[in-house]
């Protein structure tokens, strides 16, 4: 069995993924598209994931970037990631 990982750490990797694909947790959060429980169930996801050296990897690359870029596929939140980025897509 898989140990969940670092609370903190998974949170961070959570926020700096929604931030890499361009969608923004606070305005989720106040546009009422992201809940507490969808939160917790992304931190959760996160924490169980075995993709860690490589979501670190991705973020690094994608601090200094330009452009914002999907989630990718070896994220066990991809699809709420992507659904969250569509919406501030549409906005911007």
């Amino acid at each position: 069995m898989h140990r969940l990982g670092p609370l903190k750490q998974h949170y961070w990797n959570l926020l700096n993924m929604l931030r890499a694909t361009g969608a923004d947790a606070v305005s989720a959060f106040d546009d009422g598209a992201l809940s507490s429980e969808d939160w917790a169930e992304m931190v959760a996801q996160c924490r169980g994931c075995h993709w860690t050296k490589g979501c670190k990897a991705f973020l690094a690359q994608q601090a200094n970037a330009r452009q914002t870029v999907p989630a990718p596929d070896h994220c066990r939140n991809r699809a709420k990631v992507n659904a969250l980025r569509a919406l501030f897509l549409k906005v911007a």
